[in-house]
């Protein structure tokens, strides 16, 4: 429940949270067109377009969030948001900026603190999890107070389910690549790894089983909530080989979740055996664990709260999570505007549903009745929605 709590309050928040453009929009990097906004009190917010040739990337952050609420706590809030720019609407994504100092990218692990390398090993728990491998030293961000953050979490089971736990496994090197870049973008995990064998630092298995500990406490029915809007929209963009109905992406990750602390027990035995020491062991998880949970989501629920209760409510005349923003037309040529250009284009109009039925009950995952639409849209073949079927279900159903 706490976590569900937490998820309405974050959407709340952005309902009544107002933002302008900001002057200063340079140094944004990335692929994706971006916008730097602000709200009434200065806070800073980046604006991303979602990208028409990779839509299913705006879904994966969205659902990492969700499920960063309820495991650890370390990836920061992505919402799904249109915005009115110059009077066109526009799909992308939003999150608060977090207050880094800087990010790992560049820093030998054996430079880490202690509490730091830690804190890799948590956030490599999670990364598996998401299946995600772009997680590179310039996604793990640096705090003031030297505490890590686990952010860009547009590749979202992007190889989850071909991949393997090893230190060795990095997917986006590319041969043709210069070796610099490729080990610019190397998973930071693996350098830890790679560094531990060569005897240039110390590990604590302790942190791991911690991680592994949350993941554990967390029910099935809510990792399902939670990863099945995602799912879904992953079972229609995704064609063969990767291909995945939504149930069976969603069995994948449960089953991936419960093999979770023999996957990680398995890693440390290999590398425990690359680096030639005795083989180390994970413990079980810690007790208190659950205690420490449900403090840590209290925390967050009491703190969303203050900050929602602070802002006005949003007008009733105003749909949920749209602005009307203004930019200047020097800078308007640097955003790419999603159009549903067809009618008979079946994958926009399912991604154009699952969207107004997510609005229309006011929660980031939308608990009722969309379940039911995945499951119906299942039926219609692997990575085949017919423009009629989709009609039939969306439309003579009463959605």
């Amino acid at each position: 429940m706490l976590t569900r709590r937490a998820l309405v309050l974050r959407q709340e928040l952005l309902d009544r949270t107002r933002f302008s453009v900001a002057r200063e929009q340079q140094g944004l990097g990335g692929k994706n067109e971006k916008l730097l906004l602000e709200d009434g009190s200065g806070g800073r917010w980046l604006f991303k377009v979602i990208d028409a040739h990779r839509p299913l990337s705006l879904y994966g952050e969205v659902a990492a969030s969700a499920l960063s609420v309820a495991a650890d706590g370390r990836v920061p809030p992505v919402h799904s948001i249109t915005l009115r720019i110059n009077g066109q609407a526009v799909l992308g994504s939003i999150q608060r900026l977090s207050p880094i100092t800087s990010t790992l990218e560049g820093v030998p692990p054996e430079k880490l603190s202690g509490s730091q390398l830690e804190q890799v090993l948590e956030l490599q728990v999670f990364d598996w999890m998401a299946g995600d491998h772009d997680t590179k030293g310039q996604n793990k961000g640096v705090l003031p107070d030297g505490q890590l953050v686990n952010f860009d979490k547009t590749q979202f089971w992007r190889f989850g389910g071909t991949d393997r736990l090893d230190w060795l496994y990095h997917p986006n090197a590319r041969p043709g690549n210069r070796a610099e870049f490729n080990d610019q973008i190397e998973p930071y995990a693996n350098k830890v790894w790679k560094a531990w064998i060569a005897g240039k630092l110390e590990l604590e298995p302790a942190a791991i089983s911690r991680a592994v500990g949350r993941w554990e406490l967390l029910e099935d029915e809510l990792l399902r909530e939670l990863a099945q809007g995602f799912a879904w929209v992953r079972s229609v963009l995704m064609p063969s080989p990767m291909h995945l109905s939504a149930g069976e992406l969603l069995e994948r990750l449960l089953a991936r979740k419960r093999a979770l602390r023999a996957e990680f027990a398995a890693l440390l035995a290999r590398a425990s055996q690359a680096r030639g020491v005795p083989r180390v062991s994970l413990a079980p998880a810690e007790p208190g664990l659950r205690d420490r949970q449900v403090q840590r989501l209290r925390r967050l629920v009491a703190r969303l709260q203050a900050e929602a209760e602070a802002l006005a409510p949003p007008p009733a005349s105003r749909a949920m999570g749209e602005e009307e923003l203004s930019v200047p037309m020097d800078d308007e040529a640097r955003l790419r505007v999603l159009k549903f250009k067809s009618s008979d284009e079946p994958i926009e109009r399912a991604l154009a549903d699952l969207r107004a039925l997510l609005e229309a009950r006011r929660h980031p995952m939308a608990r009722a009745g969309v379940a039911e639409y995945i499951e119906r849209l299942r039926r219609f073949g692997r990575g085949q929605v017919r423009r009629e079927e989709l009609e039939h279900v969306v439309h003579g159903r009463g959605y």
